[in-house]
């Protein structure tokens, strides 16, 4: 009788069939740290820096290198720091880019993302230990599709590549959204064959799913007849087409305390519900005995609505649809103190110091390109207190560096992972003067 051959795991045969391509070289390498990105930085025989996915430090491993970048093709040396990856698509999949990381070891790196973006700039900051907000998991998801004549494709962006990587399922998003998987494959699959790809947004509301396509050619009679079929099939709350409502079966709601916002099509979310509730959280606790707020890029509005329980706020962002969902939820909110919204592009025009002055704290939540030039403005005026929101460290530590150089003092920051098993890392953290 022949011996048995061991089984090998899922995920190792993974590696074989992620990575197997035409190889321009291969190479055996030692992995010498880890990047913000969570890609292995290593030297190679050339002398060449290089950085590869999946890796770290203190690994040697077997890389193929081509025009795109390098994949690890056979790990020689484990790091201790390794575990084994819970979901079957980490290795191809562009979304995770850290499952392969202990949790010890992970959250070191993600502080050290922050740490290294305020290093660059030449400050010296306290990074506070590293809040888990990934709760149920991200109520908010893209996929990306296409039809072709072999068929349709339905998921995330490969690593480094534009190919769409067919899943079938997701395990960091919220079990409230299992289905938005088959809701995508359902609208792809009624799309003419094309070699463009759409994009279908799937937001978790507390009133159910809203959908939102980005990318269809044709949206006639015959789209909508199918589109409503998918609808009721999936019990969809609304169905938009470039911010368009096509069908809407009840408001797509997103709750915040005592308010109900209707949530316009494809206005920025906190992407967990965990995340949102701690970001409140301390913004209020840095707030409290403030008589006028400011919250700048205010969104939908939750930190107004939450702050405007025990003061008075004005609100200000660039989406219109935004500014109006915020004025409706606090029209229809008992109990809470005056509130202004109003649409402004506070990068091409930004408050002034004398529309500053006014207010005892201010609320930032910029975009990824932060707040530049409202932080020149704010250097300016009488403020002496602001409360500066980031999903961008690199950003942030840019308007640290003027805030710091400006007079203001920065408190510990407050590192907060919404984006779990990435490298994306939120954080909050107050200036004062």
């Amino acid at each position: 009788m022949k011996p048995r051959r061991k089984k090998k795991s899922k995920h190792h045969n993974l590696f074989r069939e992620e990575f197997a391509s035409s190889a321009t070289s291969l190479e055996i390498i030692e992995i010498q740290e880890l990047g913000v990105k969570a890609e292995g930085k290593a030297i190679r025989s050339n002398g060449e820096i290089c950085y590869v996915p999946n890796t770290l430090p203190g690994e040697t491993v077997q890389a193929e290198f081509s025009p795109t970048g390098a994949r690890i093709t056979k790990i020689i040396k484990k790091s201790p720091n390794r575990i084994q990856p819970f979901c079957s698509h980490f290795l191809g999949c562009g979304g995770c880019s850290a499952q392969h990381m202990s949790i010890n070891y992970y959250t070191k790196w993600k502080i050290g993302i922050i740490e290294k973006a305020m290093k660059t700039r030449g400050l010296k900051t306290t990074v506070k230990d590293l809040i888990d907000a990934h709760g149920a998991g991200r109520r908010r998801v893209t996929f990306h599709g296409n039809k072709n004549k072999t068929g349709i494709s339905a998921g995330f962006m490969g690593a480094k590549t534009n190919d769409i990587l067919n899943i079938e399922n997701c395990p960091v998003l919220s079990p409230n959204l299992e289905t938005a998987i088959n809701v995508s494959k359902d609208i792809i699959r009624m799309m003419p064959i094309s070699n463009k790809s759409l994009d279908v947004l799937l937001t978790q509301t507390s009133t159910g799913i809203d959908c939102n396509i980005d990318g269809i050619q044709n949206s006639g009679q015959q789209f909508f007849s199918e589109i409503s079929e998918i609808t009721y099939k999936y019990d969809l709350a609304r169905v938009t087409v470039e911010r368009e409502t096509i069908i809407e079966t009840r408001s797509p709601i997103i709750c915040a305390g005592d308010s109900k916002i209707v949530l316009p099509p494809k206005s920025f979310l906190q992407p967990t519900k965990s995340g949102e509730e701690i970001l409140i959280e301390l913004v209020l606790r840095n707030t409290e005995g403030a008589k006028n707020v400011l919250d700048l890029y205010c969104g939908i509005g939750p930190f107004t609505l939450a702050i405007a329980k025990q003061t008075s706020v004005f609100s200000f962002d660039n989406d219109a649809m935004a500014i109006n969902a915020l004025t409706k939820a606090a029209n229809n909110t008992l109990g809470l103190k005056p509130i202004k919204a109003e649409k402004r592009n506070l990068k091409v025009n930004p408050l002034l110091p004398y529309e500053l002055d006014m207010f005892d704290i201010i609320v930032l939540d910029p975009p990824r390109q932060g707040a530049f030039e409202q932080i020149k403005q704010i250097l300016l005026s009488k403020v002496n207190n602001i409360i500066y929101v980031s999903c961008n460290p690199i950003s942030f530590a840019r308007d640290a560096s003027i805030l710091i150089e400006g007079g203001f003092n920065l408190e510990p920051i407050n590192p907060i992972d919404q984006f779990k098993f990435t490298s994306h890392v939120e954080l909050l953290a107050l200036f004062k003067r």
